[in-house]
């Protein structure tokens, strides 16, 4: 189903189950049509998905202010707020209401900056249970310390992290940090008891981006998700998490 709320571009794929956990994700660009079609290869429990685009998406994913790091790119204005406001308080009440859905819970992702909206959120709102950062833009300044500094407004049943395993390659010394960040997030979460899974995936930032973004809904939403058994076993290192990891993928595939 598909229609607009104000400036925003929804569109619903529904579970035939009303009570069906509802998946969020803020999407960049299209409206969700190939992120379903993976999720549709791989068989899965029941979930409603719903896409939201005609995003601005350095202001309304960004809980921080950030110059623009390349020359084509834009800058960042910290509109998240405003934005998760009007997500909690209109955005979902109405999908809600216009797909006729009460879901059991709420799961929130995105990709790149919407995966750093989805972690931020955590700490602003207890509406989300589950939450996933798929290749996040986890190298924002301040946000790691935001974090361990902050507290989360609800423990989260799941936290789903990804990153694609050449995403440190990049010639700004700032995003170079994404691995890094991403992994010490990781470290910060599992230690303190939260349920949080992380997998690499190969290249870049913008390769197979609805693959990778279809692999973490069908992780926070299936019953009992292999990554999140078998990676809570493994004894994180601090000086060794990359080595770690790594390792514990493999075994997964």
């Amino acid at each position: 189903m598909k229609f607009k709320l104000g400036k925003r571009f929804i569109n619903v794929f529904a579970s035939d189950d009303p009570h069906a956990p509802l998946v969020i994700i803020n999407i960049f660009m299209g409206e969700g049509e190939k992120l379903y079609q993976e999720l549709s290869k791989k068989p899965h429990g029941k979930f409603s998905l719903c896409c939201i685009g005609g995003l601005d998406w350095g202001d309304d994913m960004s809980p921080l202010d950030q110059k623009a790091l390349l020359k084509d790119s834009s800058s960042c204005s910290a509109g998240a707020r405003d934005y998760l406001d009007e997500l909690c308080s209109y955005l979902i009440p109405e999908v809600k209401k216009r797909c006729t859905l009460e879901p059991a819970f709420l799961v929130l992702c995105g990709y790149s900056l919407g995966g750093l909206f989805a972690l931020w959120s955590l700490y602003q709102t207890d509406l989300f249970k589950r939450a996933g950062s798929f290749s996040g833009s986890l190298w924002f300044p301040d946000f790691l310390p935001f974090i361990k500094t902050h507290t989360l407004k609800a423990v989260p049943d799941r936290i789903y992290l990804s990153l694609g395993d050449r995403e440190k390659l990049n010639s700004q010394a700032l995003i170079a940090t994404v691995e890094q960040n991403t992994l010490d997030t990781l470290h910060f979460y599992k230690t303190a008891g939260i349920n949080c899974a992380f997998e690499f995936n190969q290249g870049g930032h913008d390769l197979n981006c609805d693959w990778r973004c279809a692999r973490g809904i069908l992780a926070l939403t299936a019953k009992n998700p292999p990554i999140f058994k078998k990676i809570n076993k493994i004894i994180v290192k601090q000086g060794n998490l990359y080595t770690t990891y790594r390792r514990s993928q493999r075994r997964l595939k």
